[in-house]
């Protein structure tokens, strides 16, 4: 199992002039209350044993070209970076536990 928090238009420092403004406002506000709790509860000892299968890619668009083609949705270019995330996270997995 691997917990991810996925990116949203309103985390990190997307590129997203050409959205909608109206659709974001209304996303900043689910997203402002959820995140910043998730990310909360899995610094708290009750989760550690997850924190390893966990995944923050809240900033994983922060570049300089537009990943998002509405408030959620993405380009084929926001899909590879978080397939490479998510390949990246389980060979580190995998790794880890040929040592063990």
């Amino acid at each position: 199992f691997i917990a991810i928090l996925q990116p949203n238009c309103t985390t990190g420092k997307p590129k997203i002039d050409h959205l909608e403004e109206d659709m974001i406002e209304q996303f900043i506000q689910k997203s402002n209350m959820v995140y910043p709790k998730v990310l909360e509860l899995i610094n708290t000892s009750e989760y550690e044993e997850l924190k390893n299968n966990f995944i923050n890619l809240s900033n994983a668009f922060d570049v300089d070209e537009y990943i998002y083609n509405d408030f959620c949705h993405v380009a084929p270019k926001g899909n590879k970076i978080i397939a490479e995330y998510i390949f990246q996270h389980v060979e580190i997995l995998k790794n880890n536990r040929k040592g063990e």
